[in-house]
């Protein structure tokens, strides 16, 4: 896809690394086609837990984690909420 739309780039999030060899190639070719477009690149997978492609064990992996890591942030209290400070009032 990349290929025939280098923006499409822009929209890929790379979840969880593989150990099939054909991936990181994948990668590095997503990678190079974003930099001679002069797009931001897409980062090495955000997971690296020693699966092959084609399970979707990644996904089901990773799904409950990036919702943990969500409901985490959107549930963090500030440091004005923990000590009672009301500021700009």
């Amino acid at each position: 896809a990349c290929m025939i739309d280098p923006m499409v780039s822009r929209l890929l999030l790379f979840a969880t690394k593989s150990t099939e060899k054909g991936q990181m190639i994948a990668i590095a070719t997503i990678q190079e086609i974003a930099m001679a477009n002069s797009i931001p690149v897409p980062t090495k997978p955000a997971l690296d837990m020693g699966l092959r492609m084609g399970e979707a064990s990644g996904c089901i992996t990773s799904v409950p984690l990036l919702r943990s890591a969500c409901a985490t942030i959107s549930s963090l209290a500030t440091l004005n909420d923990v000590m009672g400070l009301e500021m700009g009032k």
